[in-house]
């Protein structure tokens, strides 16, 4: 998921005292690892070292989507490089308490894309994931 730059202070500062390992080079393939490292995704908490991702050992707890009927996907190269929209969580930093998994949800990727504009009202009120076209959705 994306957030705006005062979330990304308050959350850098939050997370500073207990961050896991981010040592992904074992976990992820060498395309992944790569994007993960690089400048985009470096500057906003790398990747989270749970993250489901297509190839590799991580996979959802939660793999069921109820409103799509579909298996909730994991990431690929592309998704991550784009900063793992639809990821309960800032960026490819999973927050897993939240949303009980380190996958793709539908009310998360909505909330991601109204984020795109950080000072909108639907980002701010959490709209695609507290409320929005998805319902109240388990993320």
């Amino acid at each position: 998921g994306s957030y705006n730059a005062r979330e990304k202070a308050v959350v850098s500062t939050q997370s500073t005292g207990d961050r896991t390992s981010k040592v992904i080079e074992d976990l992820f393939s060498a395309d992944i690892v790569t994007i993960c490292n690089g400048a985009i995704l470096s500057e906003h908490d790398f990747c989270s070292t749970d993250l489901a991702v297509v190839g590799s050992q991580n996979h959802c707890e939660a793999g069921y989507d109820r409103y799509d009927g579909d298996f909730i996907h994991k990431f690929d190269a592309e998704e991550v490089s784009k900063g793992c929209y639809g990821l309960c969580g800032p960026w490819c930093h999973c927050w897993k308490k939240i949303c009980g998994d380190c996958c793709w949800h539908p009310g998360c990727f909505q909330h991601d894309q109204y984020c795109e504009n950080p000072d909108s009202r639907a980002c701010k009120l959490g709209k695609g994931v507290v409320y929005g076209t998805k319902g109240l959705h388990k993320c």
